[in-house]
């Protein structure tokens, strides 16, 4: 069983998640266009997601949770689609430090499909497979405990390693690199601050989001349909779920009362 509550959040999420993956992949598009001959003339595309529609059948178990303290050990379980926007953040970190190995060593055509290949969403979403399950032990230990440096540090030795084993176990990247053998979870080192500071981030969310306490009841619903074809229809039920993404334009604002050098502030105009 599902809670319904944690169905409809995944949803909002991922459509979050697919709008930025698409404005990513624009941006490094906008590149390539801007430095080609002929696409220089040609606008960059970027895929718009406005409004998404979908229509859930489900049967609830008719028992609802009320309890009214501080969400159980369960809820505190980070979900599958948070732990898959860290895994691939992580893995974009490190996708662009190996592709900055590659292109300082011997130029050749199979280095630069590689590069642009560790670049991609693609690339990013193969690297993040792994780096879910350290991901994943991370924001438990969020939810649990006080996040801290050295939660961090072992989670950050524990990515190095992961990366390690991902370029020993890819054949097209260990071809590409001659020198695999000599990168080690110390040729990482440049990108601890970066990572650092996503986990930190990341983190601090998760457990913010961990510690609001839920007064509504939770109801629990089935969605399998292979468990639910053994039900008669009238058991079953359907609900239409509509999002739409609102366009933030991001901009600097003064605020009043702020003393000198704290009176600027980021807010979203629609």
């Amino acid at each position: 069983m599902s809670k319904l509550s944690d169905i409809m959040a995944a949803f909002l999420e991922d459509l979050t998640f697919a709008q930025n993956a698409s404005n990513e992949y624009s941006t490094k598009l906008a590149e390539k266009y801007r430095d080609d001959k002929y696409l220089k003339y040609f606008p960059v595309p970027n895929g718009l997601l406005d409004e998404a529609v979908i229509t859930l059948r489900f049967m609830a178990d008719g028992t609802e949770d009320g309890s009214t303290d501080t969400r159980s050990d369960r809820s505190r379980e980070p979900s599958d689609s948070l732990v898959l926007r860290l895994s691939i953040a992580i893995a974009r970190v490190f996708g662009e430090a190996i592709a900055s190995h590659l292109e300082n060593g011997t130029g050749t055509s199979e280095r630069a499909a590689l590069v642009l290949a560790l670049r991609s969403a693609e690339g990013a979403n193969k690297l993040s497979r792994y780096f879910a399950r350290d991901a994943r032990d991370y924001l438990r230990g969020c939810s649990q405990t006080e996040e801290s440096e050295s939660s961090r540090a072992a989670t950050l030795d524990a990515l190095a390693t992961a990366c390690v084993d991902a370029l020993n176990s890819d054949a097209g990247v260990s071809k590409a690199v001659n020198d695999i053998g000599a990168m080690t979870a110390a040729s990482f080192k440049g990108v601890h601050e970066a990572l650092d500071s996503l986990l930190k981030q990341t983190g601090q969310h998760f457990r913010s989001m961990s510690d609001i306490r839920t007064p509504t009841k939770d109801l629990r619903v089935l969605i399998d349909n292979g468990r639910m074809a053994a039900f008669p229809d009238d058991a079953i039920q359907t609900i239409t779920l509509k999002a739409t993404l609102r366009d933030y334009k991001w901009v600097i604002k003064e605020e009043s009362g702020l003393t000198d050098g704290e009176n600027e502030v980021l807010v979203a105009e629609a």
